[in-house]
């Protein structure tokens, strides 16, 4: 740090609302605050950039800093203070407000919000638009169902039972009988072959 202590150079460049301005400054380390001291022994150590963020009268600013290292045309001036290329002589300083650009992104963030919150909503208007369709049409085909089987069974004019059903109700009856006299005539067989097994044993 002897070197930086000889002639410490800060460029300070700031921006307010109105307009932008930068100031070259000359300082020695004794009137270097804190942040600034420390982020030029952090370049002598080989960092390339150091950052903060301050609050300064209720406002966030963003501090920001990169060396100054010396190039060959500074040691035309500069050469009899012992530097050499590639040497930190100082520091850029920007502090920039982040009050505009806090502003844009919390609209960018609103505009999104928003974007995904129409979308969401016309997706559940379309799904729910698809399902009553959907729900729409199975009931049109169960009713249609059903009336073109109550048009089968009863007559259109009169809405009486017509021979259609008076004969299917007729073959179901048969159909009923004939099982009922089938297992009688099961159980009854069964019962006598089972009576003359016994008899055999006894």
């Amino acid at each position: 740090m002897e070197k930086l202590s000889k002639n410490a150079a800060l460029i300070h460049a700031g921006q307010t609302s109105s307009e932008a301005f930068a100031t070259i400054l000359s300082h020695h380390l004794d009137f270097l605050d804190m942040w600034e001291e420390s982020a030029l022994n952090e370049f002598e150590r080989g960092k390339k950039e150091v950052f903060e963020f301050i609050n300064n009268k209720g406002e966030t600013y963003l501090r920001f800093m990169r060396p100054l290292t010396t190039k060959k045309q500074c040691l035309k001036c500069h050469g009899f203070q012992g530097y050499k290329v590639g040497d930190v002589r100082g520091g850029i300083v920007i502090s920039v407000p982040l009050k505009p650009y806090l502003a844009i992104e919390r609209k960018t963030i609103n505009i999104v919000a928003l974007t995904h919150g129409i979308f969401w909503l016309l997706g559940v208007l379309v799904i729910g638009l698809v399902s009553y369709r959907s729900r729409k049409r199975i009931m049109e085909r169960r009713m249609a169902e059903e009336q073109l089987e109550h048009h089968a069974y009863y007559d259109r004019l009169t809405d009486l039972p017509n021979r259609t059903l008076f004969t299917k109700h007729l073959e179901y009856e048969m159909k009923m009988e004939k099982e009922q006299i089938f297992r009688a005539s099961f159980s009854h067989h069964t019962s006598d072959t089972g009576s003359k097994f016994m008899n055999i044993f006894i």
